[in-house]
């Protein structure tokens, strides 16, 4: 975790997307719905991880979602890697 500086999760599904935190608790980001995808914004603060959740239009591609929050792709991963 000490090499995370902040990651960028897209929910383009039809089911809600949920992360487990270390405590126990979850958090849960709605499905896409109305023209819209959540986007799940991590970044690490020292210490702290904070998750921010923010809305873009369902229509983006990744390379626009990456440009709305400043992000490049550093590292390519496999096509097989996804299931689109």
């Amino acid at each position: 975790m000490r090499e995370l500086r902040r990651a960028v999760f897209i929910n383009r599904s039809s089911s809600a997307m949920g992360v487990r935190l270390f405590s126990g608790e979850s958090v849960a980001l709605p499905p896409a719905a109305d023209g819209t995808q959540m986007v799940l914004l991590l970044h690490r603060i020292g210490n702290v991880l904070e998750m921010r959740a923010e809305p873009v239009p369902h229509d983006w591609s990744d390379l626009q979602i990456w440009q709305e929050f400043d992000f490049s792709m550093t590292h390519s991963a496999p096509t097989s890697s996804y299931g689109r």
